[in-house]
């Protein structure tokens, strides 16, 4: 048996939370507060839709994730620091003329 290394394919946007609302205007985030993914209580306090179905408080120094299809999670910092690196993905090219 010969064993490889493996990759996870999918790209996440991510952003480690500081305990702000603020943080989470961006028009992605707003979608997954509207579709149910996370919520803010009144406190200020954020919660993400837990696989379980349950809903899970975000720490500040937690990160959260939104894969391609809007679902959202919750990563504490050492799984995350451990699981994930950080991708450079270029801008498309728009210049036609450029290209070759």
């Amino acid at each position: 048996m010969t064993e490889k290394k493996y990759r996870r394919k999918q790209i996440y946007t991510a952003f480690r939370w500081a305990g702000d609302s603020s943080q989470i205007k961006a028009q992605p985030w707003e979608d997954a507060m509207s579709n149910g993914y996370m919520s803010l209580d009144n406190a200020g306090s954020l919660f993400i839709d837990s696989e379980c179905g349950e809903m899970r408080r975000v720490n500040p120094g937690d990160w959260i994730l939104r894969g391609n299809d809007g679902e959202v999670h919750l990563c504490i910092p050492d799984v995350f620091e451990a699981l994930y690196e950080d991708v450079d993905i270029p801008a498309p090219v728009t210049d036609k003329k450029r290209c070759v």
